[in-house]
């Protein structure tokens, strides 16, 4: 009886907890189909060759993240089909038609740059193509399964199996086909969107209508941007938050590139326990020490911007080491070689040779420090005296009034201009994030 109480209790709490952790977000799918026929009761004397495809459309993803746990849907254009030969002819049979996968998610978080999940769930097919001399079902019922890669909360890269649960056409003569696809997608999710159209509403109507576009009676122009910029004392906040976000990331960079190179030119047990404590610092989380760093802070004085930036080095060290050292091992050491032939101290073949070839790894690692810290508000307002100092994030908190009153519509204002600055840099950027990663994935 005491284990039924106990485990009602706790599905109690996660229930009461889901409403306020729950996340709704949009975005845009495609992909491609792989499709390829399964027949039966149908003497195969021909040849059964993939059918390539395509698919995409909008979707939608509900997310708890307190249980890790997702409910994705989409509304896809997708075209599948078949392909057969024969020695005397070649045939193709092809099914456009709408595409809704509904998927359960579990969510696996390797911290806020990247994850995995796992997925399944129905899927519902409707074909409008034409006629074809082939008798092909209007409707099916198959099923999803499948696992995939989220980078940033945002890019979603995974692959699926769809199992149909009934046939896709009946052939002349008693046969019967399925058609089994294969699904290589790509999401990208913009609860951005949402943030930039209730922006322009008026406060009564924010929560009311969250997803409604801004008619005449809704819209207020540029105001919530002005409340926004006077009340949070936003280009202040502002100027703390790149001055703390470009340093930062400036020492992580210098630092961890010359720690990444020593650790791989020298090994000893001193280099090899300093590797792994920078891979220990990746799995701990920062709720376990965040209240014995705060006080450490404030008696070492570094409760300021510049202190600031020691105590991110330390964050941020474990990724970057990780990184730059799978793209050390890829460097001969020939080349460093040579440099000490004509007269190089380590420091000048570091800076004048090493650190060049590093350039990919050195965007990529930059990308992604620049994102956690200047979206961060946990660690700057633990840490910071935000009597005298304000982030963006800390200034933005100050939009909320007593008895838990928010003046929604200032916040969506300051929320946008606090992320195109970091949207900006990220589009500017994006293109060596692969590569860096790559490079710095294999040992050449």
């Amino acid at each position: 009886m005491k284990k039924i109480f106990g485990a009602l209790l706790i599905a109690v709490c996660i229930g009461m907890a889901m409403p306020a952790q729950a996340q709704i977000h949009f975005g845009v799918k495609g992909g491609l189909n792989l499709s390829k026929a399964s027949f039966s009761n149908v003497k195969e004397n021909f040849k059964k060759d993939n059918f390539t495809g395509f698919f995409i459309g909008p979707m939608a993803e509900f997310n708890i993240p307190i249980v890790g746990l997702g409910v994705d849907a989409a509304l896809l254009f997708a075209q599948r089909g078949i392909k057969v030969s024969d020695a005397d002819a070649d045939v193709t049979v092809k099914q456009n038609g709408i595409d809704i996968p509904v998927n359960l998610k579990y969510n696996i978080g390797l911290g806020s740059l990247a994850g995995i999940y796992l997925a399944a769930g129905p899927d519902f097919y409707f074909d409008f193509e034409k006629k074809t001399g082939i008798d092909k079902k209007k409707a099916e019922v198959g099923i999803n399964v499948g696992a995939g890669l989220k980078l940033l909360n945002h890019l979603q890269v995974g692959a699926n199996y769809n199992i149909p649960l009934g046939d896709t056409a009946d052939i002349d003569g008693g046969g019967s086909y399925k058609t089994k696809t294969w699904q290589v997608s790509v999401a990208y999710i913009f609860p951005i969107l949402l943030v930039l159209i209730n922006s322009f509403k008026k406060k009564a109507y924010i929560s009311r209508y969250p997803f409604a576009i801004p008619t005449d009676k809704m819209f207020v122009g540029l105001e919530n941007y002005v409340n926004g910029l006077t009340k949070t004392g936003f280009f202040q906040a502002f100027g703390w938050t790149l001055f703390i976000t470009v340093f930062s990331v400036a020492v992580i960079l210098l630092c961890t590139s010359m720690c990444a190179w020593y650790i791989n030119r020298v090994t000893n047990t001193l280099t090899k326990t300093m590797y792994m404590l920078c891979l220990f610092s990746m799995v701990v989380p920062f709720q376990m020490v965040m209240f014995t760093l705060s006080k450490i802070a404030n008696i070492l004085k570094l409760n300021t911007p510049w202190g600031l930036i020691i105590i991110y080095l330390g964050y941020g060290a474990g990724l970057a080491v990780f990184m730059f050292s799978g793209f050390v091992k890829s460097i001969p050491i020939e080349i460093e070689e040579a440099a000490m032939i004509d007269g190089c101290t380590p420091i000048q073949t570091f800076f004048k040779v090493v650190l060049p070839v590093m350039k990919p790894t050195c965007v990529t690692v930059a990308i992604l420090e620049t994102m956690w810290i200047w979206n961060d508000y946990l660690l700057p307002y633990l840490v910071l005296d935000i009597k005298k100092y304000k982030t963006i994030s800390i200034a933005i908190q100050y939009l909320k009034g007593g008895y838990g009153t928010i003046d929604m519509g200032a916040m969506m204002g300051v929320l946008v201009l606090s992320i195109i600055p970091i949207i900006a840099f990220y589009l500017a950027c994006q293109k060596y994030i692969i590569e860096g990663v790559v490079a710095g994935a294999v040992k050449g």
